[in-house]
């Protein structure tokens, strides 16, 4: 049985990162950027973040369980790791790495492609009474 944490808010994941960008050994300024990002976004209400040292799992409830149908994200090296955690067998998760200016639109194909969202369109969605994307 998997343990579950309850999510913390985007600020606080903003606030964590900025904190730990402080450290002279850690520099991890484009992760506060990305998360940043993140909370601008539309996704912001139907993602849900934990931290993990320098890793920010990306859950969609607020109740996560870090081992299982999470994204996780790391930065270093200059690069952003990509990882979704949703079989415990290594060679089949799904990984992608990219640069730093690169990072949300990966985000936002991995949302899509793996349907995180339901995006509403007609006319509900005109009329905004859509709550998807």
């Amino acid at each position: 049985m998997h343990m579950t944490e309850k999510s913390k808010t985007w600020e606080e994941v903003i606030e964590y990162f900025t904190e730990l960008n402080k450290s002279p050994k850690w520099d991890i300024q484009p992760m506060v950027d990305f998360v940043e990002q993140i909370a601008e976004s539309k996704y912001a209400q139907g993602l849900y973040p934990i931290t993990s040292m320098y890793t920010l799992i990306i859950g969609q409830t607020q109740e996560i369980d870090p081992g299982r149908g999470v994204l996780k994200v790391e930065f270093f090296d200059g690069r952003f790791y990509f990882v979704y955690v949703d079989t415990a067998v290594e060679n089949h998760l799904w990984k992608r790495d990219c640069e730093a200016e690169e990072a949300f639109s990966l985000l936002d194909d991995f949302i899509h492609q793996l349907d995180w969202f339901i995006e509403y369109r007609g006319s509900a969605a005109e009329e905004g009474l859509n709550l998807g994307l």
